[in-house]
């Protein structure tokens, strides 16, 4: 996998924080959802972060590093219209589990599940005004909150194998 290939390059060897980023959000009806649109979700959410995980797991040793992927607060609920998102996100949170307990002690793995961040292209005001009224802290999330998530898993070296939602309280009820 030529990524692999680059970051090793790049990192010389010793790859302190891998962060599995890259995903798919694409909204598909049930009734519409066919294997196309479940291998690409699958394949970009879960399948490429796997690769890279095991790939780049000696790097990641060398340097007592650790992995955090960007899961997604619907792996624990998932989204009527982003099915196989769901799915594909369900099965990175699973991962990051596993992988917590095969690689540790030298390597930690964790995951963020951003909430309502990104809200998906052409909703209307109405409809974000009544998904923002759902949020305990009544604003969508943004880049940073995100960032400031995975940089706080980063650094905390006593944490492995969680999920930390990043959804304003979302997620409580």
């Amino acid at each position: 996998m030529q990524l692999m290939d680059r970051t090793r390059e790049f990192s010389g060897g010793k790859l302190a924080v891998l962060v599995n980023n890259a995903g798919n959000f694409e909204r598909v009806v049930p009734a519409e959802m066919n294997d196309e649109s479940w291998d690409r979700a699958m394949l970009l959410n879960a399948t490429v972060p796997y690769r890279l995980s095991v790939g780049l797991a000696n790097e990641l040793r060398a340097a007592h590093g650790c992995m955090i992927a960007v899961a997604c607060v619907s792996a624990l609920r998932p989204w009527r219209n982003y099915v196989a998102y769901s799915v594909s996100k369900a099965a990175l949170v699973h991962l990051v589990r596993g992988l917590a307990t095969a690689f540790a002690p030298d390597v930690r793995v964790n995951a963020v599940a951003p909430g309502s961040v990104l809200v998906p292209e052409g909703y209307r005001e109405d409809q974000l005004d009544r998904l923002r009224r759902r949020i305990p802290l009544d604003r969508f999330g943004d880049a940073w909150d995100v960032a400031r998530a995975v940089r706080f898993l980063a650094a905390n070296d006593y944490i492995t194998g969680q999920v930390l939602a990043v959804d304003g309280g979302q997620s409580i009820g």
